[in-house]
């Protein structure tokens, strides 16, 4: 394992002593730049200034499925909205503000 030690952690040696296929192990430098470059794709998707284009292709990490998890459902009422807040933030109301009037005359 000194050998391991030595190596680079993105090469074919490592990654396969390590027990990962090669390829499918990204740096942090490596998942760094593809957020960069998507980054870059969506901007200037976004400005370039044509209603039909279509969406770009992300660069995706190895492994990743592609599906979007999404969270939450439909929305709530205002109302009910209000309830959860209340119930869950309980600060006394702010005292009224007094009118200020010009005793100056």
């Amino acid at each position: 394992m000194n050998l391991l030690a030595n190596l680079p952690r993105e090469s074919a040696t490592s990654q396969r002593l390590r027990g990962v296929d090669p390829g499918d192990d990204w740096t942090t430098e490596t998942h760094l730049l593809a957020v960069v470059a998507n980054a870059l794709l969506v901007g200037n998707w976004q400005r370039q200034g044509r209603k039909g284009a279509p969406r770009p292709k992300l660069i995706e990490p190895p492994g990743s499925k592609g599906d979007v998890e999404r969270f939450g459902g439909e929305s709530l009422p205002p109302e009910q909205v209000d309830a959860i807040l209340a119930a869950r933030y309980t600060t006394p109301p702010a005292p009224p503000l007094e009118e200020v009037t010009d005793d100056d005359s």
